[in-house]
């Protein structure tokens, strides 16, 4: 498959990939971190998935038809439409927002809502897993979507990702302390 022919979305497939990965792998942190039930951490995903993916796309939205709107003024043509673009930007977030949602929802399945303060154990270690493994999968397609090296894209895109997906971690983890 030649994904150069979508190179046009590319940079509102990365943004929405990453924002949606990171948010929700934030906002899940949090809620573990606030020992939060299960069932409560997977609203607060949900909830950040769709709020959250509607309002990115809405922005980009608007944003592109401002841009459209002044080229048009100034005798210039964009060929990105801001309604492909809006769409792009949030079935890239919400798919890729729901990936750490998975394990938890495996939980869920399995041994239903667990009490608050017992969250953490090894699905959350595959959360982590497969949210870094995503994060290089993201870059890895934006590469191939622009002509770069899939692998230094990919490496790129885990490194800057995993940084904000560390820091939501730390913020979430320090935080805590004001459930008490």
């Amino acid at each position: 498959m030649n994904l150069e022919n979508y190179s046009s979305y590319s940079s509102e497939f990365v943004h929405g990939s990453i924002d949606g990965l990171v948010t929700t792998f934030a906002v899940i942190n949090g809620a573990i971190g606030a020992h939060l039930s299960l069932k409560s951490v997977l609203i607060l995903g949900l909830v950040n998935v769709i709020a959250d993916g509607f309002t990115i796309a809405a922005g980009k939205y608007l944003s592109a038809k401002a841009e459209v709107d002044t080229l048009k003024k100034e005798g210039k043509v964009r060929s990105v439409s801001p309604l492909n673009s809006a769409i792009v930007i949030f079935i890239s977030f919400a798919i890729s927002g729901l990936i750490p949602l998975i394990p938890l929802f495996i939980r869920y399945y399995n041994e239903g809502n667990v009490k608050a303060g017992d969250v953490t154990n090894e699905y959350t270690v595959i959360m982590y897993l497969i949210t870094a493994l995503a994060l290089y999968g993201i870059g890895w397609l934006r590469g191939k979507m622009t002509g770069d090296d899939p692998h230094t894209t990919a490496r790129e895109v885990a490194l800057i990702g995993g940084g904000a997906a560390i820091l939501a971690l730390f913020v979430g983890r320090t935080l805590q302390v004001w459930r008490h």
